[in-house]
């Protein structure tokens, strides 16, 4: 596992893919993601860091997707290659590569779908069979389709306007991949990044057919690695009275076994 450092790093480009996200490159200064993991990036004129998961990662550079939802990533998407940005990476626990006998199921929603491409690459690595949903809202939102695609055995793609593939969200599209790989007789695991609302409806039906879960969650972070206890979620904790515990998505995820999520 690759020590965390906090160093400046340049950015090699700062590209738009749709109307609300872009993609950004930066120099990685030896660091290698392990997927799951994410990193912290100072923006120029901001306070806080803002947290990101990278999609793609080696020696030499990272990559990762980010949505506009206010000024600190208005910001960023103004940025030209050549700025310096100070990085702290690596940071949080990722996932679990499953056995190689196994079959992963990959499912993305929304701006959570980019950090899957980067497991998708180590799952195929390992000659894992792997099959994938990208939920998104319309067509034009789908993320990642060729790359995941690339690295997939077979890619699902859901729209909840029905513009694209199955009309609905991802947790249909899994209950209709389900239904097509019942047969299969090496371990399903499932991995998941998204909004809350998807990885509970994900971790319902995992839990019904007693597959194995793992989800990434997406939360605000202001220290990215446990000092400021702004990022807790809710674990079952049987000898706690109130039956669970807070945890930190930063310093103890971000991914989480579903079974232990007190939803």
């Amino acid at each position: 596992m690759t020590q965390k450092q906090d160093f400046t790093s340049t950015i090699i480009s700062n590209r738009k893919l749709t109307a609300n996200f872009y993609e950004m490159e930066l120099e990685a200064k030896r660091i290698v993601f392990n997927a799951g993991e994410f990193f912290q990036i100072s923006v120029p004129g901001h306070t806080l860091r803002r947290p990101f998961a990278p999609s793609f990662s080696d020696r030499n550079s990272f990559r990762f997707t980010y949505q506009l939802v206010g000024e600190g990533t208005e910001d960023l998407s103004k940025l030209l290659p050549g700025t310096k940005l100070q990085v702290i990476a690596p940071l949080g626990h990722g996932f679990t590569l499953p056995p190689k006998n196994s079959t992963a199921i990959l499912i993305g929603g929304g701006c959570g779908t980019p950090s899957l491409a980067l497991l998708a690459s180590r799952l195929q690595a390992e000659n894992i069979t792997t099959y994938t949903i990208i939920g998104a809202r319309s067509s034009c939102s789908v993320l990642e389709r060729e790359t995941l695609s690339r690295y997939s055995n077979k890619l699902i793609i859901t729209t909840d306007d029905g513009s694209e593939g199955l009309h609905g969200n991802s947790v249909e599209g899994l209950k209709s991949l389900l239904k097509e790989i019942t047969a299969t007789d090496t371990e399903l695991r499932i991995f998941a990044c998204g909004p809350v609302p998807m990885l509970k409806g994900l971790s319902t039906l995992a839990k019904n057919k007693g597959i194995k879960a793992e989800l990434s969650f997406e939360e605000r972070m202001a220290c990215g690695f446990g000092a400021c206890m702004g990022c807790v979620i809710k674990l079952v904790c049987p000898d706690n009275p109130e039956g669970y515990i807070y945890k930190r998505v930063c310093h103890d995820g971000p991914v989480f076994d579903s079974r232990e999520i007190y939803w």
